[in-house]
């Protein structure tokens, strides 16, 4: 059922739900409590690279793996399966989202709405990479579950 997805989504899809949802750079206060004082050179480095681009780098690499793969495919768009059909379309709505929108809103949209399509923007690049990371995990479970039945 999830053959149109690329090897090696799953723990990227892990990976990527992991610190799109922890976003370790505001839990970075913690994790000094807990270790104590961390050199500043790796607590820049765990704020800023891994805590603020993280889980955009991981979600956006998934979308483009999941994109490069249905493109390359044997079978048309049309034909592969619904999940992989809903990731590609879940992380070209990623991209194109992730794209530096800010200075094109603003200079399109009035400053009194700014801020709600700023966040509306925002919400659409969450719902759309969970999309993409949990159809490619429903993906890959519901493809062993139909493999494991089939072999019993």
């Amino acid at each position: 059922m999830s053959d149109g997805f690329p090897r090696g989504a799953v723990p990227v899809s892990i990976l990527a739900g992991a610190l799109w949802i922890a976003r370790p750079a505001a839990s970075f206060r913690y994790v000094e409590a807990v270790v104590g004082e961390i050199p500043y050179g790796i607590g820049f480095i765990f704020a800023v690279i891994v805590g603020g681009l993280g889980g955009d780098l991981l979600v956006g690499i998934l979308a483009i793996a999941v994109l490069l793969t249905v493109s390359k495919g044997s079978e048309p768009f049309g034909r592969s399966d619904r999940l992989v059909q809903f990731a590609a379309v879940a992380g070209a709505g990623f991209l194109l989202l992730v794209l530096p929108l800010d200075d094109v809103v603003a200079g399109l949209v009035p400053r009194p709405q700014y801020e709600a399509v700023f966040r509306a923007i925002m919400i659409g690049r969450s719902v759309c990479a969970a999309a993409l990371i949990g159809s490619v995990l429903l993906g890959t479970a519901l493809s062993r579950v139909s493999a494991s039945a089939s072999s019993s």
